[in-house]
């Protein structure tokens, strides 16, 4: 992701209060004199320069570092090897090798090889292997405690939410806006693999829960939201609008692609359909990734090996703040 891209996924963070651009990757105290801050705050991973020297001794040494317990079997280095994961089958693809194309086109290619190859896999293939820890405390942390008060107007939104990026920061903001109370219904991890193929979702059912959580425009989470909408799904949660984004945002499988999942909705008058400014989707990695591959890939083997070292040989238990 961009500059610009990160920043506004931090701006959307519920625990954020501020965002600086810009900033040295190694930290100083002058740094954080100049922004008013008493610490700063890392995860129990070590964070190492260029020269493979902690970046924070400096700020551990005037006493102004706090580390934090991380979220088990979550990192950019695990995702980064999904998304590599997914552009692997390109070398069995001789539609690939016969004519250039553009990776837009790349990844129209890759979706039907990736819906043959489901077809003809058995289910436990499909599943893809996460580290992720999900415990109920940690969902508790991300949660929010508020109800919806009486009178207030609730707007639904769904989606896989895979990936979190600032275009779903967008959406979100701006279906809260149309109502008082959000509540946003993820799909679970069957439901997308059907819907969107076989190579998604990229993150689990739980990783991407707290995301969204994370995020502050949201208010509530159904967690395994159905795919169509329902009498009982409008009527157990009082919803009073259905928001939905671009409908080329993601395109579904081809069975489903014809599919009316906002029929209800629409029939009942509380739909509603929003147009983004950001046109960002998951396909805009995927493009990434595939323009970018030898590159990625070569950085990503390195991350992954300091990644486990440190997972076998360095970490330690840090109690929870």
């Amino acid at each position: 992701m961009t500059l610009k891209e990160r920043a506004a996924i931090a701006r959307g963070i519920k625990w954020v209060d501020e965002v600086v651009e810009g900033v040295p990757y190694n930290p100083t105290i002058e740094i954080l004199n100049k922004l008013s801050c008493d610490f700063n705050a890392h995860g129990d991973d070590i964070a190492k320069d260029s020269n493979g020297e902690d970046s924070n001794i400096e700020i551990k040494k005037a006493g102004r570092m706090k580390i934090f317990k991380r979220t088990e079997g979550v990192s950019t280095t695990d995702i980064v090897g999904r998304l590599l994961q997914i552009t692997q089958l390109s070398r069995d693809i001789s539609e690939i090798d016969s004519k250039p194309m553009r990776s837009g086109q790349y990844i129209n290619v890759l979706r039907e090889a990736h819906r043959k190859a489901s077809d003809e896999s058995d289910e436990e293939s499909k599943v893809r292997a996460v580290k992720f820890l999900a415990t109920s405390r940690r969902l508790r942390q991300f949660s929010n405690s508020h109800e919806p008060k009486p009178g207030d107007k609730i707007v639904y939104v769904s989606g896989s939410f895979d990936i979190f990026h600032c275009g779903d920061v967008e959406f979100l903001q701006k279906a809260k806006e149309m109502g008082d109370f959000l509540l946003v219904g993820l799909y679970d991890d069957k439901i997308c693999r059907e819907v969107y193929g076989s190579n998604y979702p990229l993150l689990s059912l739980h990783e991407r829960v707290l995301n969204v959580l994370a995020c502050k425009y949201v208010d509530e989470v159904v967690i395994g939201a159905p795919w169509f909408i329902t009498e009982d799904l409008v009527k157990s949660f009082n919803i009073q609008l259905i928001v939905d984004r671009d409908p080329e945002f993601q395109l579904p499988q081809p069975q489903y692609a014809k599919s009316d999942n906002f029929q209800l909705a629409r029939e009942k008058g509380i739909y509603k359909q929003i147009v983004l400014d950001n046109k960002i989707n998951i396909d805009t990695f995927i493009e990434r990734i595939i323009d970018n591959r030898d590159k990625l890939l070569k950085k990503f083997e390195k991350a992954s090996k300091k990644q486990d070292e440190y997972y076998t040989k360095h970490k330690e238990y840090v109690q929870e703040v």
